[in-house]
Protein backbone atom coordinates (compact mmCIF):
# COMPACT_ATOMS: atom_id res chain seq x y z
CA UNK A 1 0.00 0.00 0.00
CA UNK A 2 1.64 3.50 -0.91
CA UNK A 3 2.48 5.72 2.15
CA UNK A 4 0.42 8.71 2.41
CA UNK A 5 1.96 12.53 2.17
CA UNK A 6 1.54 13.11 6.05
CA UNK A 7 2.51 10.03 7.38
CA UNK A 8 6.00 10.34 4.76
CA UNK A 9 6.46 14.04 6.26
CA UNK A 10 6.09 12.66 9.93
CA UNK A 11 8.91 9.86 9.01
CA UNK A 12 10.78 12.70 7.10
CA UNK A 13 10.79 15.27 10.50
CA UNK A 14 11.93 12.48 12.64
CA UNK A 15 14.57 11.62 10.26
CA UNK A 16 15.76 15.59 10.49
CA UNK A 17 15.29 15.72 13.80
CA UNK A 18 17.64 12.31 14.32
CA UNK A 19 20.47 13.67 11.69
CA UNK A 20 20.43 16.88 13.54
CA UNK A 21 20.82 15.59 16.88
CA UNK A 22 23.73 13.29 15.73
CA UNK A 23 25.41 16.28 13.85
CA UNK A 24 24.91 18.10 16.90
CA UNK A 25 26.48 15.58 19.29
CA UNK A 26 29.28 14.85 16.76
CA UNK A 27 30.30 18.66 16.39
CA UNK A 28 29.84 19.92 19.93
CA UNK A 29 33.83 19.41 19.55
CA UNK A 30 34.52 21.41 16.48
CA UNK A 31 34.41 25.21 17.45
CA UNK A 32 32.95 26.78 14.66
CA UNK A 33 32.58 30.40 16.49
CA UNK A 34 34.26 33.28 14.90
CA UNK A 35 35.04 36.82 14.46
CA UNK A 36 33.03 37.17 10.91
CA UNK A 37 29.95 35.75 12.72
CA UNK A 38 29.97 38.04 15.21
CA UNK A 39 30.48 40.62 12.56
CA UNK A 40 27.39 39.13 10.18
CA UNK A 41 25.52 39.77 13.68
CA UNK A 42 26.36 42.91 13.60
CA UNK A 43 25.64 43.78 10.31
CA UNK A 44 22.25 42.39 10.19
CA UNK A 45 21.55 44.62 13.33
CA UNK A 46 22.57 47.70 11.67
CA UNK A 47 20.45 46.53 8.49
CA UNK A 48 17.73 46.28 10.71
CA UNK A 49 17.83 49.70 12.35
CA UNK A 50 18.69 51.08 8.66
CA UNK A 51 22.10 52.01 9.36
CA UNK A 52 23.84 50.36 6.46
CA UNK A 53 22.06 50.54 2.82
CA UNK A 54 20.73 47.92 1.08
CA UNK A 55 23.65 47.31 -1.49
CA UNK A 56 26.26 47.81 1.41
CA UNK A 57 24.39 45.02 3.19
CA UNK A 58 24.24 42.65 0.66
CA UNK A 59 27.93 43.04 -0.37
CA UNK A 60 29.33 43.03 3.41
CA UNK A 61 26.60 39.96 3.88
CA UNK A 62 27.87 37.84 1.29
CA UNK A 63 31.28 38.61 1.63
CA UNK A 64 31.41 37.92 5.33
CA UNK A 65 28.99 34.90 4.95
CA UNK A 66 31.53 33.03 2.75
CA UNK A 67 34.25 33.66 5.05
CA UNK A 68 31.87 32.00 8.17
CA UNK A 69 31.54 28.96 5.27
CA UNK A 70 34.97 28.75 4.51
CA UNK A 71 36.21 28.28 8.52
CA UNK A 72 33.35 26.04 8.78
CA UNK A 73 34.79 24.10 6.27
CA UNK A 74 35.26 20.96 8.52
CA UNK A 75 31.83 21.08 10.55
CA UNK A 76 30.57 21.16 6.85
CA UNK A 77 32.64 18.08 5.74
CA UNK A 78 31.83 16.20 8.95
CA UNK A 79 27.52 16.87 8.75
CA UNK A 80 28.34 15.99 4.49
CA UNK A 81 29.73 12.38 5.97
CA UNK A 82 26.93 12.12 8.62
CA UNK A 83 24.58 12.74 5.98
CA UNK A 84 25.53 10.42 3.76
CA UNK A 85 25.98 7.95 6.05
CA UNK A 86 22.23 8.30 7.40
CA UNK A 87 20.21 8.86 4.31
CA UNK A 88 22.37 7.03 1.96
CA UNK A 89 24.31 4.07 4.11
CA UNK A 90 22.23 3.47 7.03
CA UNK A 91 19.10 3.44 4.44
CA UNK A 92 20.71 0.77 1.80
CA UNK A 93 22.07 -1.32 4.60
CA UNK A 94 18.28 -1.58 6.26
CA UNK A 95 16.51 -2.14 3.13
CA UNK A 96 15.48 0.76 2.63
CA UNK A 97 13.70 2.55 5.79
CA UNK A 98 15.87 5.14 7.85
CA UNK A 99 14.87 5.65 11.52
CA UNK A 100 11.97 7.65 10.80
CA UNK A 101 10.57 5.56 8.55
CA UNK A 102 10.85 2.51 10.81
CA UNK A 103 8.90 4.17 13.30
CA UNK A 104 6.28 4.89 11.13
CA UNK A 105 6.26 1.29 9.35
CA UNK A 106 7.19 2.60 5.80
CA UNK A 107 9.73 1.40 3.54
CA UNK A 108 11.96 2.49 0.38
CA UNK A 109 11.03 -0.22 -2.23
CA UNK A 110 11.67 -0.39 -5.85
CA UNK A 111 8.69 0.25 -8.46
CA UNK A 112 8.53 -3.74 -9.09
CA UNK A 113 8.08 -3.53 -5.09
CA UNK A 114 11.69 -5.24 -4.94
CA UNK A 115 14.02 -4.37 -2.60
CA UNK A 116 15.93 -0.83 -3.46
CA UNK A 117 19.87 -0.98 -4.59
CA UNK A 118 22.66 1.72 -3.72
CA UNK A 119 21.87 3.36 -6.42
CA UNK A 120 18.10 3.98 -6.21
CA UNK A 121 19.36 5.78 -2.78
CA UNK A 122 21.55 7.63 -3.87
CA UNK A 123 19.50 8.78 -6.55
CA UNK A 124 16.44 9.36 -4.35
CA UNK A 125 18.55 11.20 -1.59
CA UNK A 126 20.65 13.80 -2.95
CA UNK A 127 18.02 16.48 -3.26
CA UNK A 128 16.21 15.26 -0.59
CA UNK A 129 18.19 16.02 2.14
CA UNK A 130 20.33 18.80 1.33
CA UNK A 131 23.30 16.46 -0.05
CA UNK A 132 23.98 18.16 -3.13
CA UNK A 133 24.01 21.39 -1.58
CA UNK A 134 26.61 20.25 1.45
CA UNK A 135 28.52 18.66 -1.61
CA UNK A 136 28.87 21.29 -3.47
CA UNK A 137 30.01 23.40 -0.35
CA UNK A 138 32.91 21.19 0.86
CA UNK A 139 34.23 20.66 -2.58
CA UNK A 140 34.42 24.40 -3.73
CA UNK A 141 34.44 26.39 -0.85
CA UNK A 142 38.57 25.78 -0.57
CA UNK A 143 38.86 26.55 -4.60
CA UNK A 144 36.77 29.01 -5.66
CA UNK A 145 36.50 32.84 -5.32
CA UNK A 146 33.91 34.53 -3.08
CA UNK A 147 31.72 35.37 -6.37
CA UNK A 148 31.85 31.96 -8.51
CA UNK A 149 31.21 30.55 -5.11
CA UNK A 150 28.27 32.18 -4.06
CA UNK A 151 26.66 32.09 -7.92
CA UNK A 152 27.25 28.14 -7.88
CA UNK A 153 26.17 27.67 -3.95
CA UNK A 154 22.97 29.86 -5.07
CA UNK A 155 22.12 28.25 -8.28
CA UNK A 156 22.39 24.33 -6.52
CA UNK A 157 20.06 25.79 -3.21
CA UNK A 158 17.50 27.45 -5.84
CA UNK A 159 17.29 24.15 -8.14
CA UNK A 160 17.23 22.05 -4.35
CA UNK A 161 14.21 24.23 -3.47
CA UNK A 162 12.27 23.97 -6.85
CA UNK A 163 12.88 20.43 -6.53
CA UNK A 164 11.54 19.55 -2.89
CA UNK A 165 8.69 22.31 -3.77
CA UNK A 166 7.84 19.60 -7.00
CA UNK A 167 8.07 16.58 -4.97
CA UNK A 168 5.92 17.85 -2.33
CA UNK A 169 3.52 18.72 -4.85
CA UNK A 170 3.86 15.47 -6.71
CA UNK A 171 3.53 13.76 -3.55
CA UNK A 172 0.55 15.18 -2.67
CA UNK A 173 -1.24 15.21 -5.94
CA UNK A 174 0.30 11.82 -7.70
CA UNK A 175 -2.41 9.01 -6.89
CA UNK A 176 0.44 6.71 -6.63
CA UNK A 177 2.12 9.47 -4.19
CA UNK A 178 5.32 9.48 -6.02
CA UNK A 179 7.63 12.39 -5.38
CA UNK A 180 10.29 13.77 -7.79
CA UNK A 181 12.48 11.52 -6.44
CA UNK A 182 11.25 8.49 -6.32
CA UNK A 183 10.36 8.84 -10.15
CA UNK A 184 13.79 9.36 -10.78
CA UNK A 185 15.27 6.94 -8.73
CA UNK A 186 11.89 4.41 -9.87
CA UNK A 187 11.39 3.50 -6.22
CA UNK A 188 8.31 4.15 -4.46
CA UNK A 189 7.44 4.41 -0.30
CA UNK A 190 4.86 1.71 1.11
CA UNK A 191 3.32 1.29 4.38
CA UNK A 192 3.97 -2.17 5.74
Amino acid sequence: MQAGFFKRICAYLIDIFIINAIIFLVTTSINTTNDYQEKLSELTEKYATKEVAYQEFIEEYNELSYKVQKNNYIYYSVELIITIGYFIVFQTLNKGQTLGKKLLKLRVVSNEEKEVNFKNIILRSIFLYSILPLLVTVTTIKFLNMKTYINIYSIVTSIETMFLILTFGFIIYRKDKRGLHDIMANTKVISE
